[in-house]
């Protein structure tokens, strides 16, 4: 009999040829899962801000900075936003559909698993650009003054918009998916 004891990890009740073949993830509280997928989230922001940068010859170019705002902001839209949800619920249920027909399929269900968790990530990417994007220009209006425009708040109100839509929706599929590997407390 193995005792009980909360100070141990269970990769120490393993066998070696069993320890070495199993992945044992720890569970996460609910704060360290939103400290995740907020970082998560803040980093694609950071890589689409430095994409703006570097286009914009690290906003010099005010030339370059317009053309590459303007093909960003006109592919964003809500009808794209409403078919990538739907088609990212679809994908999840082919994916349920496979790793139901082949339950007993370890190494399957892992992979479907992989598959449906990346789907929060795909609302993070969509407002993480846009919100990138707006900040670079955000910081080439403050650096390059224009006395007939200054909407620095319609630009901060579009950002928390798409702040709180990134942050609801791919935190909160995150969540939906992800519950059963939190700590319950």
């Amino acid at each position: 009999m193995i005792p009980n004891n909360p100070e141990r990890d269970l990769e120490t009740y393993l066998p070696k040829n069993i320890r070495e073949k199993v992945l044992i993830n720890k569970k996460k509280t609910v704060a360290e899962f939103l400290i995740t997928e907020i970082i998560i989230f803040i980093s694609q922001i950071f890589i689409f801000f430095l994409c703006v940068l570097f286009t914009s010859n690290f906003l010099r170019n005010e030339k370059l900075l317009a053309v590459f705002v303007n093909a960003k902001l006109k592919s964003l839209d809500a009808t794209e936003t409403i078919i990538l949800a739907f088609a990212s619920l679809t994908v999840i249920g082919i994916l349920n559909l496979i790793q139901r027909a082949v339950p007993n399929e370890l190494f399957i269900v892992k992979i479907i698993d992989n598959v449906i968790n990346q789907v929060p990530k795909l609302f993070y990417t969509l407002s993480a650009w846009f919100i990138g994007v707006v900040l670079a220009v955000i910081c080439f209006t403050q650096n390059n003054p224009d006395p007939t425009n200054s909407s620095i708040l319609g630009y901060l109100s579009s950002i928390l918009i798409m702040l709180t839509f990134g942050l609801l929706c791919g935190t909160g599929l995150a969540f939906i998916l992800n519950h059963k590997n939190l700590l319950k407390s």
